[in-house]
């Protein structure tokens, strides 16, 4: 139901979740909520639309309506194993931490990059350099994986790093993976292990 424009058009409006605004995380989600209402054609009581946007909150906030794709725990495990840093970096807010520790994954990473914490997020190369300095890598051994083609693949494959672009169940328009090295591109994140050794 979130329509894709109206996020889109609000983060233009209120980047960074309304930071630089003066809004909270809650309040920047609430008002999107009703925007996509209105948007949507709701000509009801703006009091409806505030409960059901705070009930959706509350089901956001506890961060157990998430799918963990298959063979996270497994490849994460077998990276962290392999004594790779693992760090996240997502256009997410501060909830994102609690949404990890819901779902038993937040042990996997060193370290947690928000757009929130950067003040700025993708495909701004500046949340890779800031997860970069976190890290204590360089770019040049360093990796990044999504399933953006702008955001997660080319942004940094622009600053030097290694990137590998998560295509699952081969949903990515075929025209839009011409640009990409083949190599590069994974459908099972059990392959991620492979081609992070061979880089």
């Amino acid at each position: 139901m979130l329509n894709s424009s109206t996020i889109q058009k609000k983060k233009q409006d209120h980047p960074n979740y309304g930071r630089d605004h003066g809004m909270t995380t809650k309040e920047w989600w609430q008002d999107l909520i009703c925007r996509v209402f209105v948007t949507a054609g709701y000509k009801g009581k703006l009091s409806t639309l505030r409960c059901v946007s705070n009930e959706l909150w509350d089901r956001f906030e506890e961060g157990t309506d998430w799918e963990v794709i298959p063979h996270s725990h497994e490849t994460l495990s077998a990276l962290r194993n392999a004594g790779i840093t693992l760090g996240v970096v997502s256009n997410f807010d501060e909830y994102l931490k609690k949404t990890l520790a819901v779902n038993k994954l937040d042990h996997y990473f060193d370290f947690l990059v928000t757009a929130v914490s950067a003040g700025t997020e993708k495909p701004d190369p500046a949340i890779f350099h800031h997860a970069l300095s976190m890290s204590g890598m360089s770019p040049s051994v360093s990796g990044h994986v999504g399933d953006d083609i702008s955001h997660d693949y080319h942004t940094p494959k622009s600053i030097g790093m290694s990137a590998f672009l998560f295509n699952r169940d081969s949903t990515l328009p075929k025209a839009s993976l011409e640009s990409i090295d083949q190599n590069d591109v994974i459908s099972d994140l059990r392959d991620l292990s492979r081609l992070v050794v061979q880089h």
